[in-house]
């Protein structure tokens, strides 16, 4: 089963699309709906092969097979998510919700325009007299 890398990363869902900070390196990234069905069956312990049956039923013209394998290589290689001992079996409940007009797209938008404002110390690296975020 797969879980929060919370040693690296927070992630909050937020109008039904999940928000993940890595606070180690500051890059932020982005999840559209069907991202986020899919990381929220995953994390709930639904196994790989119930999330793509799930999606290749909301979405018939498609093969869900390596779209999710890919997704959850690019959550594992980014540090989002870690494996732990617990096998994954439970149904993919967020996935069957999917409608066909969701794009089933399973993307990981990865943001650093702003990382040198989260990696910054507000208390040792800015101007005493500018405050955050000017940094000295």
């Amino acid at each position: 089963m797969l879980t929060i890398n919370n040693d690296k990363v927070y992630a909050s869902l937020a109008d039904g699309q999940y928000i993940i900070l890595n606070f180690v390196s500051g890059s932020y990234y982005s999840l559209n709906v069907a991202s986020t069905a899919v990381l929220q069956d995953l994390l709930d312990g639904a196994s790989e092969a119930n999330i793509v049956s799930a999606l290749n039923a909301a979405y018939p013209s498609s093969d869900a097979a390596v779209p999710v394998r890919s997704f959850i290589e690019r959550l594992l290689g980014l540090e989002i998510v870690c494996q732990d001992d617990v096998a994954a079996s439970g149904q993919a409940v967020n996935c069957s919700a999917l409608k066909a007009e969701d794009v089933l797209e399973l993307v990981v938008d990865e943001f650093n325009d702003v990382a040198d404002l989260l990696m910054m110390d507000p208390i040792h690296e800015v101007k005493n007299d500018a405050g955050w975020p000017n940094r000295q």
